[in-house]
């Protein structure tokens, strides 16, 4: 099973993006001959102050190259060798993962499952790597993002394999257009444009504290623009003892009770009719529910959503990324987008319980 598919969950909470796609080109292609080389971008500007905008830069490769290398063992991460992987090592290991968001209760939620608080070698392949990453990675780029009134350098990090802001109060503003420059030795330079979605707000107030899964559920938002997004939902556990309660939390199938929802900003609600307690069966004790709705800027939306809805190949990845098609972006290949969310966290539970 490939990383991407492996650890869905798991990315979601920790990162937005992990893939792209393109249609097919209806056109023939010439694989006899390497093309010219040009870069290959993934840019994407947060909203949100606790997730950093990042910018990656590629090159398209030559046919007789290696695209990937293989990064995440065991070993190479357990740097200190106690034989588990702490926060500080994941950070360390230039696997590209966001660690805004990845505190130790989501970590060991996630990875330790056999309870002891350690994330041993078996755990970590089977919930993390290793993986393969683009070897095509360019370090040396100057990367700008451009605003109305300022130019922002973006520079190298080596641990997290991107482009970061030298400014590290830099939040872009919702419905502003921000434009991207990119020049890297020996490939031509990329230029991108965007305007940046609108931020949505739950309406905390009109939600009952309780949802319950049987019944239909009305999410409503504020949104002072309109925009595409998705509404997405996800079971945690922050109250339960994995110990005490093992034969209950073993019934649940956390990822069955997924939500992924596209919604209108405009709309400023979302019915959920096909709740899926007919397939997931009841829930034997309440559950904390997180809800998040991310609202994207057109770049985004065509990129990611749109394109993930037809056919396409794969260079860098084994799954879902791809140069070839550009949105947002002159010169180059990739996409340049904006994302914004907001979150709430309620209780679910059968009206049975």
């Amino acid at each position: 099973m490939n990383f991407n598919k492996k650890v869905w969950w798991f990315v979601a909470l920790i990162m937005i993006v992990n893939s792209c796609a393109r249609p097919v080109s209806p056109e023939w292609e010439d694989l006899t001959s390497s093309p010219k080389p040009v870069l290959t971008v993934m840019a994407l500007l947060s909203l949100n102050p606790e997730m950093d905008s990042e910018v990656r830069v590629y090159r398209t490769m030559d046919l007789t190259e290696t695209s990937e290398v293989v990064v995440g063992r065991f070993n190479d991460v357990d740097v200190d060798q106690s034989g588990d992987i702490s926060l500080e090592e994941i950070g360390q290991a230039g696997l590209g993962i966001r660690m805004e968001t990845l505190t130790q209760e989501l970590w060991l939620w996630y990875a330790d499952l056999n309870g002891d608080s350690k994330i041993d070698e078996a755990e970590w392949d089977e919930r993390v790597g290793p993986t393969n990453i683009p070897a095509a990675v360019i370090e040396n780029a100057v990367v700008t993002v451009i605003t109305s009134q300022d130019s922002i350098n973006f520079l190298w990090e080596e641990s997290r394999r991107a482009y970061f802001s030298s400014l590290s109060e830099f939040v872009p503003d919702p419905l502003a257009e921000y434009k991207l420059h990119i020049a890297a030795p020996g490939f031509p330079s990329v230029t991108g444009q965007l305007t940046t979605p609108p931020i949505p707000r739950f309406l905390q107030s009109v939600h009952e504290e309780t949802l319950f899964v049987d019944s239909e559920l009305i999410f409503k938002w504020e949104s002072e623009g309109d925009s595409k997004g998705r509404l997405l939902g996800r079971m945690s556990y922050p109250g339960l003892d994995f110990q005490k309660e093992s034969e209950q939390t073993e019934r649940i199938d956390r990822d069955c009770w997924a939500l992924n929802k596209p919604v209108d900003l405009g709309n400023l609600e979302l019915k959920v009719e096909d709740w899926r307690g007919d397939i997931c069966g009841e829930l034997p004790v309440p559950q904390n529910y997180v809800v998040t709705l991310v609202a994207m800027d057109a770049n985004y939306h065509e990129y990611f959503v749109r394109g993930e809805q037809k056919d396409y190949e794969n260079l860098f990845l084994s799954d879902g990324t791809t140069s070839g098609w550009g949105v947002g972006i002159d010169g180059g290949y990739g996409v340049f987008g904006a994302i914004v969310s907001d979150q709430m966290e309620h209780l679910i539970k059968t009206r049975s319980d």
